[in-house]
């Protein structure tokens, strides 16, 4: 099980292909790493063709780095940790944090007041679309996309080339998943 790779695989679904090819920046890799990049690949569905760059990490600076190159609009995929329980049948079940975040670098002086409003509610859209189509996602009966409740917040990043979008929190649990 690569729980991790999963993941980054899953939300693949939502950038182009060319996206999913920008993240891989070697010409070539070991095994894994090229079949991490065809699944990747494969999984791109474009289902948000707005979105211009995928992120998926948590390693500050090479986020900041990335982020620093985003031109339009990105899908960032940040992890947390891992909650595992059992139940009364011994069924034991791992609870994963996640936080995806649509968002864009912005120029303060490039905008007033009213592009941003329109800037945000159009990411706002995405980000609860995204949300919509988790929900629905029953293609594996051991995990569950998204756990009730879950958050939608506003999202800005001084750091992260002056980002605003909006972040979406929540929980995927899977059986016995690590």
């Amino acid at each position: 099980m690569n729980i991790l790779q999963d993941i980054f695989v899953y939300f693949a679904r939502y950038v182009t292909p060319d996206v999913v090819d920008r993240f891989f920046t070697k010409a070539s890799g070991d095994e894994d790493y090229s079949r991490l990049r065809t699944r990747a690949r494969a999984a791109a569905e474009g289902r948000f063709p707005e979105l211009t760059d995928y992120i998926f990490g948590v390693q500050e600076e090479s986020v900041t780095r990335r982020i620093g190159q985003v031109k339009g609009v990105y899908l960032f995929v940040d992890y947390g940790g891992i909650t595992s329980s059992e139940d009364l049948r011994n069924v034991k079940s791992d609870d994963f944090s996640l936080a995806v975040t649509v968002a864009r670098p912005m120029s303060s002086a490039a905008l007033d007041m009213a592009d941003e409003l329109l800037v945000s509610d159009r990411l706002l859209r995405i980000i609860a679309a995204i949300r919509d189509d988790m929900r629905s996602d029953d293609s594996d009966s051991f995990i569950r996309r998204m756990l009730f409740p879950n958050d939608i917040t506003p999202f800005y990043a001084r750091e992260l080339s002056n980002s605003y979008g909006w972040t979406l929190m929540f929980k995927m649990r899977g059986v016995d998943w690590i």
